[in-house]
């Protein structure tokens, strides 16, 4: 189906999470998942004390495909949340 009600759905233009990479991604472009991930409500910055600890939204799975619709949040180190909009993972 493609649309915002799917696994990690949510609302039009909402994010719906973050999930954490060290690869080099861009915004516009798309990624394969080559293992699962935890998609958080939040991502590691000073006003959270820099916890990586935010609540599951959503897992993504091997094979997902996935939109890069914002750019990734570099947090330091190589270290990258990208933010995971409603209906960027593909059915």
């Amino acid at each position: 189906s493609g649309g915002p009600a799917g696994r990690c759905g949510g609302g039009p233009d909402e994010i719906v999470g973050f999930w954490f990479t060290t690869l080099e991604l861009s915004e516009g472009g798309a990624h394969t998942m080559t293992h699962g991930v935890n998609v958080r409500s939040d991502y590691p910055r000073p006003e959270n004390g820099w916890s990586s600890r935010a609540p599951v939204v959503c897992v993504l799975e091997p094979g997902d495909r996935v939109r890069i619709s914002h750019a990734p949040i570099d947090v330091g180190r190589g270290y990258s949340w990208v933010p995971l909009g409603a209906g960027d993972l593909a059915d």
